[in-house]
């Protein structure tokens, strides 16, 4: 059955050869991924779309078209031309809109969470929230038993991938930051591009002090960082951030 666009009141609404008004999802072209060749027509009124108009302007939260989703509410982003962002086949990948960062699937889903992404680590925030990169510091629930609360202080750059280096004097390794275990309050650590460092239990990178542990075990690191006397012969791995969503 042929299809005709027509425009009302300024909307777009697509009819078919009866002047019937269609709804939902309708396939305007056969592309790949499937998702780039869908439009979607609104099914009620929602106070932004009279029933049967076009969808063009943003952020959508809806079931994806039969064929092509899992039946559960997703969030689709809309351009000026009713087309949804997406990702090439079985990828990831990030969409700059408006100046903020969102990562889409090839379904046309954004997605939550922490993610990787090309070797590296974002936050899209919680699926009930933002869905944008997450920039400068901020505090994620990571289940980490280590953290307070199983949430973990985390730092990512202005692109929104997570930073490994100092930062305010502490050591961030893909965004998380790293820390002696609150019991130990002091713990040795071997830092990336770094070299073998004292931790205290906020994360800070000790120098020029002498400190006790919890143990009553004394260290002594020199002004540059490197540690001088030993408490203890243990030394740590940095902490991966984490878990990581599929």
């Amino acid at each position: 059955m042929q299809m005709k666009m027509k425009e009302i009141d300024g909307a777009m609404y697509c009819m078919d050869e009866r002047g019937i008004v269609q709804l939902g999802w309708m396939r305007k072209r056969w592309k790949s991924p499937a998702i780039r060749g869908y439009k979607y027509y609104a099914e009620t009124s929602d106070g932004k779309h009279a029933v049967g108009q076009l969808v063009n302007d943003g952020w959508n939260k809806m079931a994806g078209p039969e064929d092509e989703c899992t039946g559960d509410e997703e969030w689709f982003y809309f351009d000026s031309n009713g087309y949804p962002k997406y990702a090439s086949s079985g990828t990831y990948e990030i969409k700059t809109i408006q100046n903020k960062r969102y990562l889409f699937d090839s379904y046309g889903n954004a997605k939550a969470g922490l993610r990787e992404v090309d070797g590296k680590i974002y936050y899209f925030g919680p699926e009930d929230g933002n869905l944008a990169a997450y920039t400068g510091t901020c505090r994620i629930d990571d289940g980490d038993s280590a953290s307070s609360n199983g949430r973990s202080e985390y730092y990512f750059e202005k692109t929104g991938a997570g930073y490994t280096g100092m930062h305010n004097s502490h050591y961030y390794y893909k965004g998380k930051l790293q820390k002696a275990d609150r019991q130990s309050e002091y713990e040795a650590f071997d830092l990336p591009n770094i070299g073998i460092r004292l931790l205290d239990a906020s994360g800070k990178v000790v120098r020029n002090r002498k400190v006790k542990d919890s143990g009553d075990n004394e260290w002594k690191v020199a002004s540059n960082g490197e540690i001088v006397t030993w408490g203890n012969t243990s030394v740590n791995e940095v902490v991966e951030p984490g878990p990581i969503n599929d």
